[in-house]
C-alpha cells in the first residue's frame, strides 16, 4: 500500500471552526496552500456580503422560516429580508424608531450561517481564481434516464454500485495530482454518534491505495472536531458521504 496525497501539506492553515463554518475552513486551507492566505473571520464576511452564506430567519408569520439574513459591508451591519427582497423591521432605536439593519442579526448570522452545497464550488473559484468543479448525486431526473425506472431502490443502488467507486476514484485521482478535495460528509455518520444528521464540508488532503489500487482509506482535516490527518478506513468514508451526496469540490 501507498499514500496518494500529503496529510501534512495544509497544517499550517487549518483551523478550528467558530461558527458552522466547516466549508469555509475548507477553502481558506486550500486558498492558503495557493499562496492566498485568509482569516475565517474574514471569509465569512466577505463570503456572507456577496451572497455565499445562507442564515436562515423566521419571518413576521411565525409559520414562515423562509426569510434570510444580509449584511451590508459598508455599514456592517445585517438586515433579514423575505422571498421578494423586502427588508423586515428587526430593532427598535432609542427613540422608539424601527430598524431595519441591526448588528444583532449579523451576530445571529454569524453563529447560524453556513453554505449550501452549490455555494462551496462558487465561493472557491472566485477566491481562488481557478476553475472549480463541483460534482455530487445528479438530481431524480438524471438517475431515472440512467437506470430507465422510477424505483427509488434502484436508484440506491445505482448510487452505490456505480456512482461511489466513479467518485471515490475520482477523488484519487485528484490527490495524485497534488490536490486536496473538499467533501461533504453526513456529520452523524461520520462521528458515529447520535447528533442531528447535518452536512459536514471537511478536506481530503491524503489517501491509501492497495497494491491493486484500491483505495484503503482517507486522511482528512476535521475543523469541527479540530482533528488534523484524521485517518478514516474506506468503508466508514463511503458511508458517511454516499449520505450527503457524494459532494466534492476542488480545483480543476
Amino acid at each position: 500500500a501507498k499514500v496518494v496525497g500529503d496529510p501534512e501539506r495544509f497544517r499550517d492553515y487549518f483551523t478550528h471552526q467558530t461558527g458552522n463554518t466547516c466549508a469555509l475552513v475548507s477553502i481558506k486551507q486550500v486558498l492558503g496552500d495557493l499562496g492566498r492566505p485568509a482569516g475565517e473571520e474574514e471569509l465569512f464576511w466577505d463570503a456572507f456580503g456577496k451572497g455565499f452564506i445562507t442564515a436562515g430567519f423566521t419571518c413576521d408569520d411565525p409559520e414562515d422560516k423562509s426569510c434570510r439574513g444580509t449584511y451590508d459591508p459598508a455599514t456592517r451591519l445585517c438586515s433579514v429580508v423575505d422571498r421578494a427582497g423586502k427588508r423586515l423591521a428587526v430593532a427598535i432605536d432609542r427613540n422608539g424608531n424601527t430598524l431595519t439593519a441591526d448588528r444583532s442579526i449579523c451576530v445571529d448570522s454569524r453563529r447560524t450561517g453556513g453554505m449550501l452545497p452549490a455555494a462551496i464550488g462558487d465561493y472557491l473559484a472566485l477566491m481562488s481564481g481557478r476553475r472549480v468543479r463541483n460534482d455530487m448525486i445528479p438530481l431524480s431526473e438524471e438517475l431515472r434516464a440512467a437506470t430507465k425506472t422510477d424505483d427509488v431502490l434502484t436508484h440506491a443502488l445505482y448510487i452505490r454500485e456505480t456512482l461511489l467507486p466513479k467518485a471515490r476514484a475520482e477523488v484519487v485521482e485528484v490527490l495524485r495530482k497534488g490536490k486536496p478535495v473538499i467533501v461533504a460528509m453526513n456529520a452523524r455518520v461520520l462521528r458515529q454518534d447520535s447528533g442531528p444528521r447535518a452536512m459536514h464540508a471537511v478536506l481530503v488532503t491524503a489517501a491509501v491505495v492497495g497494491d491493486d489500487g484500491t483505495p484503503l482509506g482517507f486522511y482528512l482535516n476535521d475543523s469541527a472536531t479540530y482533528e488534523h490527518g484524521r485517518f478514516l478506513p474506506a468503508a466508514e468514508f463511503d458511508e458517511a458521504w454516499i449520505q450527503d451526496d457524494l459532494q466534492r469540490v476542488y480545483i480543476e
